[in-house]
């Protein structure tokens, strides 16, 4: 017996609202995701040169320099110990 419309749309909607009551945090997952994400990542401070200003920012990259390959970036976010930002 293959589920119906009406039964998925019942469904959805019982799992929304317990959602809704219970609540649901998605920073726990979020905050494990990017540590996953720039787990084997080299770190490299650098500036960004998109306007005049110059900000520091942070940037991961994956890559095997043993091997003569151009590293890949896969994060890059802002630097917060850099003194211009």
């Amino acid at each position: 017996m293959s589920p119906t419309r009406r039964d998925f749309l019942k469904l959805t909607t019982v799992g929304g609202a317990a959602v809704a009551v219970f609540g649901f945090d998605l920073k726990p997952a979020y905050a494990q995701l990017r540590a996953l994400k720039i787990a084997r990542a080299n770190e490299t401070r650098s500036t960004c040169p998109y306007c005049s200003v110059s900000c520091g920012v942070i940037i991961y990259t994956i890559g095997d320099r043993a091997k003569n390959v151009t590293p890949q970036v896969v994060h890059v976010e802002g630097d917060p110990d850099h003194p211009i930002n």
